[in-house]
């Protein structure tokens, strides 16, 4: 395999954010949890891929924040997803 341009859009590219407060791993664990859902996973699914180590980031999340706010963000973006799916869009 050949190495990528540096002008390549697709690129891989990580930034480490500093988190010593947990919010930055709250946050990131509300994007995994919206994202899981809007791939069809149901809630306990979603769950149950935060406990697996497979999923690292999630994994990770789950580590830090604990099961019961894991649990408090994936009902959370569950309501407002499901939510979202009802209200009929604007033409």
């Amino acid at each position: 395999m050949k190495e990528p341009a540096s002008s390549d859009p697709l690129g891989l590219n990580a930034v480490g954010v500093p988190d010593g407060t947990g919010e930055g791993t709250r946050h990131m664990a509300e994007c995994f949890a919206e994202e899981f859902l809007r791939l069809g996973h149901g809630p306990e699914q979603v769950v149950g891929l935060f406990r697996s180590p497979r999923y690292r980031l999630a994994h990770h999340a789950w580590t830090v924040l604990g099961e019961e706010t894991v649990h408090e963000i994936v009902t959370r973006a569950a309501a407002v997803w499901s939510a979202a799916r009802r209200t009929p869009t604007q033409p």
